[in-house]
């Protein structure tokens, strides 16, 4: 059988992605979108989701997961929760890079 492609939207961002490859089975066919969870809240990211590298740990989180801690430079580092925390920052007092202050309940990894 030839190969064939198709559309898939991503399940986090809705995100249209065209001629993705079908996987053939002897089941049938599947797509599949390459996608990293969110190192914290392990939501589906794709290469149009908005995330980013912790800039202490390198771990991948969501844009809701990832703080940005302002470091004298002009240019404040996006870090993840334990992080901040570990850097002797408040959580509390961090912004999120998302926009919306994070749960301080929300468990790391």
């Amino acid at each position: 059988m030839g190969s064939r492609s198709t559309s898939a939207t991503c399940p986090s961002c809705n995100a249209l992605f065209e001629r993705v490859a079908v996987e053939y089975d002897e089941e049938g066919g599947c797509v599949a979108l390459q996608v990293t969870p969110c190192t914290a809240c392990r939501r589906l990211l794709c290469s149009a989701c908005d995330c980013s590298q912790c800039d202490g740990c390198g771990n991948v989180f969501c844009a809701d997961c990832l703080q940005l801690v302002e470091d004298g430079t002009g240019s404040p580092l996006h870090c993840c929760q334990v992080c901040v925390q570990e850097g002797g920052g408040s959580a509390a007092g961090a912004t999120p890079a998302g926009g919306v202050r994070s749960d301080p309940n929300h468990g790391p990894r």
